[in-house]
């Protein structure tokens, strides 16, 4: 299968957003073409200097959700 592979194929493959078989392509076109293979280096570089999220919502946010999704519930019948 022949893919022409952009940046956001590359984006895709750093951040491991993609199925598996393209995955595969994507890697065998990035050992083959050294203009792509700077490209993802470059890519790659910028992906490990962005800060590392993480989301904690504060404790009633969490309640209201769970209160919410009990009040909401469908009974189910038999």
């Amino acid at each position: 299968m022949m893919m022409n592979i952009t940046i956001e194929n590359l984006v895709a493959y750093i951040y491991r957003e993609m199925p598996d078989n393209q995955r595969i392509i994507v890697k065998n076109a990035i050992a083959t073409d050294t203009k792509l293979a700077e490209t993802y280096y470059q890519l790659k570089e910028g992906f490990k200097q962005l800060p590392k999220v993480q989301f904690n919502p504060p404790t009633h946010v969490l309640n209201n959700i769970m209160k919410y999704s009990n009040e909401s519930a469908v009974e189910l019948q038999f």
